[in-house]
């Protein structure tokens, strides 16, 4: 849990910290986690509602829904995810997409003449550049 502070698994009672945060983060996380608990999962009731406001602030923690701050001490992340470098066979454009949609075509071209062509595969500084040297 590098970017999440913690989360509570209501229906089994059970709370889980990030390893990662300091002794204040993982205070204020586990009263706000244990606010879910006691607010239990009501069908009509919002997971940060009004009740668990009141048991957020009988906790002694602030009834905020989240923090605006990752785990202190969570080492950063590194972008490990591989690019595709896509190309258009009727005019050559290219892009680079982590993701690539069946039938995904160069609207220029039309479904026929550009449907996209996958080139490519590599680091995002790699598609990058390949896009570049068109």
């Amino acid at each position: 849990m590098r970017r999440v502070l913690g989360r509570a698994y209501v229906h089994q009672n059970f709370i889980r910290l990030s390893a990662w945060l300091d002794e204040q983060q993982a205070n204020d996380t586990l009263r706000h986690e244990l606010a879910h608990i006691a607010a239990g999962n009501g069908k009509r009731q919002p997971p940060h509602g009004l009740l668990w406001r009141e048991w957020a602030v009988r906790l002694g923690t602030d009834p905020r829904a989240t923090s605006h701050l990752a785990p202190v001490n969570a080492p950063e992340r590194l972008d490990s995810r591989r690019y595709w470098g896509l190309e258009c066979p009727g005019c050559g454009y290219r892009l680079a997409r982590i993701r690539v949609l069946p039938g995904l075509y160069h609207r220029t071209c039309g479904s026929r003449k550009g449907t996209m062509q996958r080139v490519m595969r590599g680091s995002k500084e790699e598609a990058e550049t390949w896009v570049a040297d068109r």
